[in-house]
């Protein structure tokens, strides 16, 4: 074996762990973006406030957002909906075809 094949075999996978983080990395991202929906749809009558208009208003909405988006990024980033294990496990299994 010489050393340009194990150069070689070597690059492959830098290149192949790259590729699996960037996947993970996508995976959770899309996680996120379904779980800050859910939590949104299951919370957004938790916070309505008389007048939107006003300063109390403004700033519920802003601890709302708070809230959904601390929520979601701890789903995804635990990954308790699953989603991310799936399409990791889905990009592992075409990669072997």
């Amino acid at each position: 074996m010489n050393i340009d094949s194990v150069s070689n075999l070597s690059q492959n996978k830098t290149v192949k762990n790259n590729s699996k983080a960037k996947m993970e990395k996508v995976a959770v991202e899309f996680e996120k973006i379904f779980a800050r929906r859910l939590v949104s749809t299951l919370i957004k009558d938790s916070f309505k406030m008389a007048d939107k208009n006003a300063l109390m208003g403004q700033s519920n909405n802003l601890y709302r957002r708070y809230i959904v988006n601390t929520l979601a990024g701890e789903l995804a980033k635990q990954r308790k909906l699953g989603i991310a294990n799936i399409i990791t496990q889905y990009q592992d299994n075409m990669s072997h075809k």
